[in-house]
């Protein structure tokens, strides 16, 4: 029983992974830079990577 529950687990895991198109890019946002102008994440594609770094102060 318990082989059959993990073995359910992996088969919906590895059907959710997307197997055609560019869907594990991250979708598209605006911020506001520190002197207040609008950046979008249009404007960085395919001319650099952007390194985006998140954190919680909980």
């Amino acid at each position: 029983m318990k082989k059959l529950f993990i073995l359910s687990l992996f088969v919906f895991f590895i059907s959710s992974i997307p197997a055609f198109g560019n869907s594990l890019a991250a979708p598209h946002f605006e911020l506001m830079d520190l002197e207040g102008k609008t950046v979008k994440s249009q404007d960085f594609i395919g001319k650099q990577p952007v390194l985006l770094i998140f954190w919680a102060t909980w």
